[in-house]
């Protein structure tokens, strides 16, 4: 029989997604990110190669390559993981959230430039392709110094967490180190109370009882230490 409640039942809250689903969500995402990847690859390759020339000469390319693709794919993966699993304050949250996509952002921007650039859409002349070299030359330096920055606010914002969590440990320990004195002098106040009620309980008590009985018997026998007046005799039942 078809189930036709549009209500989540127990068994799919219960349940968690299937590795299946998973991994296919995982595969695609990959894909997409290597796609990316590659075009950026492409694109600082060729309009950023004289940009370590003078480090690594002949393998400028290679490396501008390498850099960009670390610089925007590779960066926003990274910040969204620390978004995810290692952000502990406010401040890393939003570092995070906000480098992961600006990264995704350039990346996608890098792509269409790249498409667009090597298409029919644009027709570039040796002018025009210098400025478009002088641009990817910058979208490198911006990759690097952004996600410096970044990473350096990032730290600062563990940095403050940590010391926080020092200070509050330290504040703990403190206010623990009190209440147990506070809780010895007290226990020592209420057993010297109870000595002394014990110390004292017999004696006021006997004196208490005594006087009671004191009491009682004054009550009790007062009549004896009364003198009684005679009754005057009456003759014929006159007074």
């Amino acid at each position: 029989m078809a189930n036709n409640n549009p209500f989540p039942t127990f068994d799919s809250i219960d349940n968690p997604k299937p590795v299946t689903s998973k991994a296919v969500a995982v595969i695609f995402g990959g894909i997409l990110v290597a796609l990316s990847a590659l075009t950026s690859a492409a694109f600082f390759f060729r309009y950023a190669a004289d940009a370590f020339t003078f480090l690594a000469g002949d393998l400028s390319p290679w490396i501008s390559a390498l850099v960009g693709v670390i610089c925007y794919e590779g960066a926003a993966l990274v910040w969204a993981w620390l978004r995810s699993n290692d952000a502990d304050t406010a401040q890393q949250l939003a570092v995070a959230n906000i480098a992961s996509w600006a990264a995704m952002i350039g990346g996608l921007c890098v792509t269409c430039v790249f498409f667009a650039l090597n298409s029919d859409l644009i027709n570039l002349d040796a002018t025009a392709t210098e400025a478009v070299s002088l641009i990817g030359g910058m979208l490198i330096i911006i990759g690097i110094g952004g996600n410096f920055a970044a990473g350096h606010i990032y730290r600062i914002g563990a940095a403050s967490n940590t010391a926080n969590s020092q200070a509050a440990e330290i504040r703990a320990m403190q206010n623990a180190a009190a209440f147990a004195a506070n809780r010895e002098a007290t226990y020592a106040a209420l057993q010297q109370t109870l000595d002394a009620i014990r110390r004292d309980l017999p004696t006021q008590a006997t004196a208490q009882g005594k006087a009671d009985a004191d009491t009682y018997l004054r009550q009790r026998f007062s009549y004896q230490n009364e003198e009684v007046a005679p009754v005057p005799f009456q003759e014929n039942g006159q007074k």
